[in-house]
């Protein structure tokens, strides 16, 4: 078994994609986020001007252990660091070492012997790990080597379990703090209808003409105006388009819309593969507030996804209020960091990892912790 770094062009191009593709379908990580095509997305548009690798795992057969990275120059607690990043970053939902099962010790041990032996970084970061991921397995590899760890919890993510029984009722694992709220929606249907014809619409073709559809309604709100909509930024304009056209091709594309008159007034950009929806991007016509047009559509895509087989909904994200009336466990995640044990690795992990949570906590006691919600809405 070897590993080794190439640039992560190179590697697309030289027979590393295909043995990539098997091993996310025949592993835990079955899910877009995890494609050759979605980290290849990235590096176009958010990774462009930075150096993208990739680290391989293989033995004399296939490929068996796959880490995609970038190199940056970055600050930790003030002091500049020669960084390895995760390729990854806030519209990547999550990252993680992909790897199976069986081997994934000897494999983490391989990958982290590889990243042991370049000299050229002071830290390695990593966001968004899964609770149950893989590079878990890194980290022990690198701790027991002598090099400072630490982890900083990040996105909770809510989830919900579809029950896949048939004629079971779709909604029997949402909570029940939030049961009258759902009942109420019923009315909410009922005054929307008064404002002309309602429907609900799922495309699973759409690429150009209903990503610009999602984008005008996106655009047209809040998100618009704090220039986080998709539109606000050429890179996320670009990685969305990619990604959108590639699940487009593996029919795993997921658009759902709630209109009124045949006008888009709520909408989901969704991804389903391997039994599981996952929900990226949201937006909804602020006019409509009143209806709860979102919530209206959420229910809709559950009885969907529960008509058609799938048996997980993950709102991806932070934990916010609209997604705790649905879904009531989360998955945590969390940013994992290796500091070289130098003095100035010493230093940064001391300033980031020992004294960023005592100042994180003083902020949440202040200010709340943004993911902390209520138990009704």
């Amino acid at each position: 078994m070897k590993g080794s770094i190439r640039s992560f062009e190179e590697a697309l191009t030289d027979g590393t994609v295909s043995g990539w593709r098997e091993l996310v379908q025949n592993s835990r990580h079955g899910q877009p986020f995890y494609q050759p095509e979605w980290f290849a997305a990235f590096a176009r548009s958010f990774a462009a001007g930075y150096r993208a690798e990739l680290l391989t795992v293989a033995d004399s057969e296939r490929v068996v252990g796959v880490l995609p990275l970038m190199r940056k120059r970055s600050f930790f607690g003030g002091i500049p660091a020669r960084t390895i990043s995760s390729l990854s970053g806030i519209h990547s939902c999550r990252f993680d070492f992909i790897t199976g099962s069986d081997e994934r010790l000897e494999v983490a041990e391989v990958a982290w012997q590889t990243l042991a032996h370049d000299e050229s970084w002071d830290v390695l970061e990593v966001l968004d790990v899964p609770e149950d991921g893989r590079f878990g397995a890194i980290v022990a590899c690198a701790k027991e080597a002598g090099f400072f760890v630490g982890s900083w919890p990040t996105r909770k993510s809510p989830v919900l379990r579809i029950p896949h029984k048939s004629g079971a009722d779709p909604f029997q694992n949402c909570p029940a703090g939030f049961k009258t709220f759902r009942k109420r929606l019923r009315g909410k249907l009922e005054k929307l209808k008064k404002q002309g014809a309602v429907s609900f619409q799922v495309e699973t073709a759409a690429h150009e003409e209903g990503l610009a559809r999602f984008c005008l309604l996106e655009s047209s709100g809040w998100k618009g105006a704090n220039r986080s909509a998709i539109v606000s930024n050429t890179r996320s304009a670009e990685f969305y388009s990619s990604v959108v056209e590639f699940l487009r091709g593996q029919n795993r594309l997921r658009l759902y819309s709630l209109c009124v008159d045949s006008k888009p007034i709520s909408m989901q950009l969704g991804l389903l593969m391997s039994g599981t929806y996952y929900s990226p991007k949201v937006a909804y016509n602020e006019n409509f507030s009143y209806f709860a047009p979102g919530h209206l559509l959420v229910q809709y895509i559950i009885e969907d996804l529960a008509k058609n087989g799938a048996h997980t909904f993950e709102f991806l994200g932070p934990r916010a209020v609209w997604k705790v009336v649905w879904a009531p466990d989360v998955i945590e995640h969390s940013n994992w960091y290796i500091f070289r044990p130098n003095w100035r690795g010493r230093c940064m992990y001391s300033l980031t990892m020992q004294l960023g949570p005592r100042l994180r906590a003083l902020r949440h006691r202040v200010h709340g912790d943004p993911q902390a919600v209520g138990p009704q809405v």
